[in-house]
């Protein structure tokens, strides 16, 4: 796990306009359901350490309907993310939550965004690579599902919105991405018009 800085960064592609600079959210990656309550446990301790100074993304884990999310999503101050299904469409209307996404009971997923068949760098020779030949997309590229890869997804999106609003504190970019989201199947909403508006305005706009 190798979380992002939380401030400032250096230039850096943000998506289908151009390069600029963007405020990032820290993006947290999960590890094993613990077994002591978030008070005690000292990734979660971390991890609200690092949302006083910018939002943490965490990814909810891909064990399928389980009693609890991976660690640190299962902590109520981070944005827990989950994957949904595009099938392949632009429009959200035909959406679905993925089948795969940990559910919790206590603490379930603050908001969906697409992971499900993400093309991003490939990591030559490793046990994915390796293992799944058939992912590659050309020489440089992987096709890979997953609640990380939503969580990446629900990162980028809101380091555009922290740049159109980088006045919003960490608790107001969660209530603003959970308000607006496009409610699926299951309850938990999918990153919606918030995101895209803010790359509207930085296209337009010629930013780079």
């Amino acid at each position: 796990m190798a979380p992002w800085t939380s401030r400032r960064s250096s230039p850096g592609s943000t998506g289908p306009c151009s390069t600029a600079t963007t405020t990032r959210p820290t993006r947290s990656g999960s590890s094993p359901s613990r077994t002591q309550p978030t008070f005690y446990d000292p990734l979660n301790y971390a991890v609200e350490n690092a949302w006083r100074n910018g939002v943490v993304v965490a990814a909810g884990g891909n064990a399928g309907t389980v009693a609890t999310l991976t660690n640190p999503a299962n902590d109520p101050s981070v944005l827990s993310v989950g994957s949904a299904s595009v099938n392949n469409t632009v429009s959200s209307a035909d959406d679905t939550a993925s089948s795969f996404n940990s559910r919790g009971v206590a603490r379930n997923l603050d908001l969906l965004a697409p992971g499900e068949q993400i093309v991003s760098l490939r990591d030559p020779g490793s046990h994915l690579d390796q293992t799944y030949p058939g992912a590659r997309v050309g020489d440089r590229y992987f096709r890979g599902s997953g609640s990380s890869q939503a969580a990446a997804v629900t990162s980028g999106g809101i380091a555009l919105l922290l740049q159109k609003r980088p006045t919003l504190t960490p608790d107001q970019v969660k209530a603003l991405l959970k308000s607006t989201a496009t409610a699926l199947p299951g309850g938990v909403g999918e990153l919606q018009h918030l995101v895209r508006e803010a790359l509207e305005v930085r296209c337009s706009s010629g930013r780079a």
